[in-house]
C-alpha cells in the first residue's frame, strides 16, 4: 500500500513536472509569435515610413522644377521685355539721329 502511495506520488510529481514544461513550452511558443509579429509590424511601419519619405522627395522635386520652369519662363520673358525695350530706344536714337544729320 505505501509503494502503491509512493508511486502515485511519484507519477503525480512527474505529471506536474510534464505539464509545467508543456505549459513553459507554450509559453515560449506564444512569445515568439509575438515577437515575430511585432518584427512584422515593424517592419512594415519601416517600409510605409520610407514610402512615405519617398513621396514626400518626389512632390518636392516637381514643386521645385515647376518653380524652376516658371522662373526660366519669366526670366526669358523679362529678357525679351528688356531687349525690345532698349531696340525701341536705339531705334529712337537711330531716328534722332538721321533727323539731325538732314
Amino acid at each position: 500500500k505505501i509503494e502503491e502511495a509512493a508511486e502515485r506520488l511519484a507519477e503525480n510529481q512527474r505529471e506536474s513536472e510534464r505539464r509545467k514544461r508543456q505549459a513553459e513550452a507554450q509559453r515560449q511558443q506564444e512569445l515568439q509569435k509575438r515577437r515575430a509579429k511585432l518584427r512584422e509590424t515593424e517592419k512594415r511601419e519601416k517600409e510605409q515610413r520610407q514610402q512615405l519619405e519617398r513621396t514626400r522627395k518626389e512632390i518636392a522635386t516637381k514643386k521645385r522644377k515647376k518653380l524652376e520652369k516658371r522662373q526660366h519662363i519669366a526670366k526669358t520673358h523679362l529678357s525679351r521685355i528688356m531687349q525690345e525695350k532698349r531696340d525701341r530706344i536705339e531705334e529712337a536714337a537711330r531716328v534722332r539721329e538721321e533727323k539731325v544729320r538732314k
